[in-house]
């Protein structure tokens, strides 16, 4: 079974694929993934094992977007 932020990892891969996300797009679907997980992270903190699995999943998968942000910048820049 595929997590939620899997799903929206390959959404957002998809999307890229097809150019239609900017950048902004990109960074605001981040702090809004971000923000959703900020639950489990308290979780986390109080000792619930389940939560730490669910906010490294999101920790990677805001990795997996920040890159995608870094690599559309550059080509941006590049194409200019």
């Amino acid at each position: 079974m595929i997590s939620l932020y899997g799903v929206m990892n390959i959404l957002l891969v998809i999307r890229l694929r097809q150019g239609a996300m900017s950048v902004e797009a990109m960074v605001q679907g981040m702090i809004d993934d971000l923000t959703e997980v900020l639950g489990d992270a308290a979780k986390h903190d109080g000792g619930n094992s389940a939560a730490g699995t669910r906010v490294r999943k999101a920790m990677q998968a805001a990795k997996a977007t920040a890159q995608s942000v870094r690599t559309t910048v550059q080509n941006d820049k590049n194409s200019r």
